[in-house]
């Protein structure tokens, strides 16, 4: 009996809020998962881009220097990761990292 309201729940909600599996994204899913994108890119926003007090200051230093380097020009050389990031609003001087993830996607820390 559990299972099957378990079962009724998941439809119902699925069918409510448009889950991408089922159908194209309903403005009410977007609203309360956020956008979803179907490109195998993680974006995490770890800082602002006008206050240093937030914990972005901790990426101030020569070794973090190198990492946003080499993650902007990993950034600048993927032609995919390009256009996800262009989606999503992000500029390439804001990539603060770039993660492979054991799939195969990519995990992209930004300010």
């Amino acid at each position: 009996m559990k299972k099957a309201f378990a079962t009724s729940l998941l439809i119902l909600s699925a069918a409510a809020f448009g889950t991408p599996a089922l159908a194209g994204q309903t403005r009410a899913s977007e609203i309360i998962f956020g956008k979803a994108y179907d490109d195998n890119v993680i974006a995490i926003q770890s800082g602002s881009l006008t206050s240093r007090k937030d914990g972005f200051s901790e990426w101030s230093g020569s070794g973090n220097d190198l990492i946003m380097r080499r993650a902007q020009a990993e950034v600048s050389a993927d032609s995919s990761l390009m256009r996800s990031l262009e989606a999503r609003g992000i500029a390439v001087h804001n990539v603060l990292s770039v993660e492979t993830a054991a799939n195969g996607g990519k995990v992209v820390y930004y300010r």
